[in-house]
């Protein structure tokens, strides 16, 4: 009889990258930041790790550099796939069991692991097949909850690439001070799971999202091309207005109702996809660039 080998799930090739990077980090000062990093190179947005020093509440600082032990290997052999599976997917802040395998000489060093507002956001938009609205049109209610899942995606990036220590010091979304694109979104997913939204807001706000649809799904596939925390400065630049008019319109559409939303909707979204076929054709081009750069570096050291 054959033996198929399982081929390994998203999660468990993560487990093998974070475990082959750590190992490859061992004896080394690392920025923190770079623990972060790593996640987002491997298209993973949902975790902060971040590391703080003291004993009390109140006098508790930001660790922003740390040391990897010289035997992380073998500590990392005695954590189970199982239990770093679970800290891959919590839903709130725990102390990281990677803490102990990242050390720093402070007094009282933790690291922490903690949901990014990205994976919050999904968190809560579970909450909406349950709605009276999505459940009268289902095909409709998971269009529109993808689409609500890219749109929480981009202006997540938006907020990192803005906030470059917003994951490393898990600052508030409230106090960036760049104003979070991200916590309006938040927001309406918060009164929709706490069904504190009316019905016919919660229409408006669906017919809202399928007329945008076309410009969040362009732009959230533009960010993903870039697989880092930072967005090139001319992507920023020229999509700035794009995120910053759907976040804020998402939030609107949701509490005030008015007679030409339909007609202004429209026209801005006709307006805002004429900028971004460019900006992803660059994007593209980019990412071949470097995947010819890594393919050809691969090739010289087999030769």
């Amino acid at each position: 009889m054959a033996l198929f080998k399982k081929e390994p799930t998203q999660e468990d090739q993560l487990q093998q990258n974070l475990r082959a990077w750590l190992s490859q980090q061992a004896g080394k000062t690392i920025a923190l930041a770079n623990l972060n990093a790593f996640f987002y190179q491997n298209d993973f947005f949902k975790l902060h790790y971040f590391a703080e020093s003291g004993f009390q509440a109140d006098n508790k600082q930001p660790v922003l550099t740390a040391t990897v032990t010289k035997d992380a290997q073998k500590k990392l052999s005695r954590i189970k796939e199982t239990k770093l599976s679970s800290e891959l997917k919590i839903n709130k802040k725990e102390k990281s069991l990677l803490d102990g395998i990242i050390t720093s000489d402070q007094n009282y060093f933790r690291l922490y692991v903690t949901p990014s507002p990205f994976a919050t956001g999904l968190l809560l938009l579970e909450k909406l097949p349950a709605t009276k609205v999505f459940q009268a049109d289902k095909k409709t209610g998971s269009f529109v909850q993808n689409n609500i899942k890219e749109l929480l995606y981009l202006c997540y990036r938006f907020d990192l690439a803005k906030n470059p220590q917003l994951a490393v010091k898990n600052l508030a979304l409230a106090q960036l001070a760049t104003p979070s694109l991200t916590l309006p979104i938040l927001t309406t997913l918060t009164a929709i799971a706490n069904q504190t939204i009316t019905d016919l807001d919660l229409e408006y706000l669906f017919t809202w999202v399928l007329q945008y649809s076309a410009t969040i799904t362009a732009t959230s596939t533009l960010f993903s091309a870039y697989a880092s925390a930072a967005l090139p400065e001319e992507v920023l630049e020229k999509t700035q207005a794009i995120v910053t008019e759907l976040a804020e319109n998402f939030a609107r559409s949701s509490t005030v109702l008015t007679q030409n939303a339909n007609q202004d909707s429209l026209a801005i979204s006709e307006q805002l996809l004429k900028q971004i076929p460019d900006l992803f054709q660059a994007a593209n081009q980019k990412m071949t660039a470097l995947n010819d750069k890594l393919l050809n570096s691969d090739t010289d050291q087999t030769e």
